[in-house]
């Protein structure tokens, strides 16, 4: 693909795309130049842990598990993000290496720019440094609401919580759009070990909450998960 199509590809994703406009709507003529568009097939990493941050990503479809992993291998699902959210903020500024892991759940169609070309954007335009801004801001916000539901909630309920926010959200949806989800990646976004989760699965598939088959669990009554997680909070 060669520049002009690149160039005329972006524009027609920002005048499609409320989110990606939001970012790009006074992006000046000569940075927009220097954005590319990339496709990240299921299951690539798009950012990795410990690696020099070069680029910055803004997610114009698809969703990206973001997660971290400790020295023992063991992993922690930070957050699923979508179209609309971006990579990279945090590390650019100073190039220091990426904190997280990015990976695609689905197929991924994301904007990159470069380090350098970043930079020059934040100086330019006025409107990203505001929307940036309030983003952090909003992020900060919502990582402080979570760690307060790890700290004062019992696991039940954090499970629970997630899979409600989930259906909320239209994440893990199958064809018949019931939430379905594998066991190792609730294990991974709340941080405890399978058998940990198994025991609470077991409970709400005997309450009819959840059916299980291969290590997935499908909703089947969201009005009883519901019931249950206002149950679980007493």
């Amino acid at each position: 693909m060669n520049h002009i199509d690149t160039l005329t590809r972006l524009i027609s994703v920002i005048e499609q795309n409320p989110l990606i406009y939001r970012y790009l709507k006074n992006c000046p003529y000569q940075i927009l130049n220097c954005w590319s568009i990339i496709i990240f097939k299921k299951g690539e990493k798009i950012i990795s842990q410990g690696e020099k941050c070069n680029d910055f990503y803004l997610i114009n479809n698809g969703l990206v598990d973001v997660n971290v992993i400790s020295e023992n291998g063991k992993c922690y699902s930070h957050a699923i993000y979508k179209e609309g959210n971006y990579l990279g903020e945090l590390e650019i500024f100073d190039q220091i290496k990426y904190c997280c892991n990015a990976i695609a759940i689905t197929e991924v169609c994301a904007l990159q720019i470069s380090r350098t070309n970043f930079l020059r954007w934040i100086d330019l335009d006025k409107n990203i440094q505001s929307v940036l801004l309030q983003n952090v801001c909003s992020k900060f916000y919502t990582l402080s609401t979570k760690a307060a539901i790890d700290y004062f909630y019992s696991l039940k309920y954090r499970l629970c919580e997630f899979l409600l926010q989930c259906i909320k959200q239209h994440k893990y949806m199958d064809n018949q759009h019931c939430l379905m989800i594998h066991t190792n990646e609730l294990s991974s976004y709340l941080a405890v070990t399978n058998r940990s989760i198994n025991r609470i699965i077991v409970e709400l598939r005997e309450k009819n909450i959840v059916e299980t088959k291969n290590s997935c669990i499908r909703v089947t009554n969201v009005s009883l998960l519901e019931q249950e997680l206002s149950n679980t909070k007493k």
